[in-house]
């Protein structure tokens, strides 16, 4: 087989509506997706800022893909156009790199020509997304805190006030640690199996008990987070 030949074979080009159909579902997939990560993603940064991304990143991979498909010569000459480019988005967290993994896959997914594998494997990302965001918050339902509550009124809201606030909101509650004085009452108590939501409506009752009280909530590396 002569070197050239390799160029001279092409796939059957792919039909203006087959390529309508493919983008619009490639839009709607990955959008579906950005719902999904604002919903159920863990990232700190603005999930639903960074989501929007997700459609145009999708729908470029398609029309990328489906461009090339059909021509060794183009997929050479985009390898070697890509090799010159530098990207610079700020990926922060592993998440998001997963997420934009899963947008360029699906794309290639729709630019192949294979719409119905593609909607399965995105069905069964759904799944995963979800079952992990499950678990993800059985972590944090099992997670223990430690709840630091002082005031500067020592003849206002006690130690028995702030047990009481605590453990309505939190199933397990335990007195850490007392220290009063005549001008000050330090407490830290150790909670157990309360969710991130719990938490913190119990620190915000226990702010509304008096102006001088402080609350601080950590856990086991560090500043509590939900």
């Amino acid at each position: 087989m002569q070197f050239d030949s390799l160029f001279e074979q092409l796939t059957p080009a792919t039909s203006v509506r087959e390529l309508v159909i493919n983008l619009l579902l490639s839009a709607l997939v990955c959008m579906l997706l950005a719902r999904l990560y604002s919903a159920f993603g863990s990232a700190a940064s603005n999930r639903k800022s960074f989501g929007r991304n997700f459609a145009l990143m999708g729908v470029t991979t398609t029309l990328v893909v489906t461009i090339i498909k059909s021509s060794l010569a183009l997929s050479l000459g985009l390898v070697g156009a890509l090799s010159i480019v530098r990207f610079r988005g700020a990926i922060k967290e592993p998440e998001e790199l997963a997420y934009v993994f899963m947008c360029v896959a699906l794309g290639v997914g729709f630019g192949a020509g294979q719409p119905v594998l593609t909607l399965l494997g995105a069905a069964v990302l759904s799944v995963v997304i979800f079952l992990n965001y499950r678990r993800r918050r059985e972590v944090l339902a099992e997670q223990s805190v430690l709840v630091n509550v002082s005031s500067g009124d020592p003849k206002g809201a006690g130690v028995r006030a702030f047990a009481d606030v605590l453990g309505k909101h939190c199933p397990e509650v335990s007195l850490r640690r007392v220290d009063e004085s005549t001008d000050r009452v330090e407490t830290a108590f150790s909670v157990n199996g309360a969710g991130f939501e719990a938490v913190m409506t119990a620190k915000e009752e226990l702010v509304g008990l008096g102006d001088s009280i402080q609350v601080t909530v950590l856990d086991n590396e560090g500043v509590f987070r939900g």
